[in-house]
């Protein structure tokens, strides 16, 4: 499965209403060792701090776990990785946090350079 970023008209028909499906699949707490899913988690935005905002019902359990889009292939692909809920008593949702893919690939290239996590001024050799 790969893992990428939205596309530029993906993006555009999550902002007009119209995105495709965001799925989620994990290991939730009230369902203890049965994977559970979400088959249709409403997109809320991206955040300035390389985040997805959701609002798929994620539990205490389920960090770590793939929100994932189908393509117009029909190719499945990451989108983005569970990370935490925020909750908001004055709101009808929880606000849910998800790191974006083009980070995480972003990092992961940063790691294969022998970049490891510090400051961008230093490396690992």
């Amino acid at each position: 499965m790969d893992v990428t970023g939205l596309s530029d008209a993906e993006l555009a028909a999550y902002r007009a209403g119209d995105g495709p499906d965001i799925l989620q699949a994990g290991y939730s707490y009230d369902r203890q060792g049965v994977m559970t899913g979400n088959l249709d988690c409403p997109f809320v935005t991206l955040g300035p701090d390389s985040t997805l905002i959701h609002e798929c019902d994620t539990l205490q359990g389920d960090s770590g776990s793939p929100l994932f889009i189908a393509g117009e292939d029909g190719r499945y692909r990451v989108i983005a990785i569970e990370s935490h809920t925020e909750a908001q008593p004055r709101e009808p949702h929880d606000r849910n946090v998800a790191v974006y893919a083009d980070s995480i690939m972003a990092e992961m290239r940063a790691l294969a350079a022998g970049q490891t996590g510090a400051p961008s001024s230093q490396t690992t050799k």
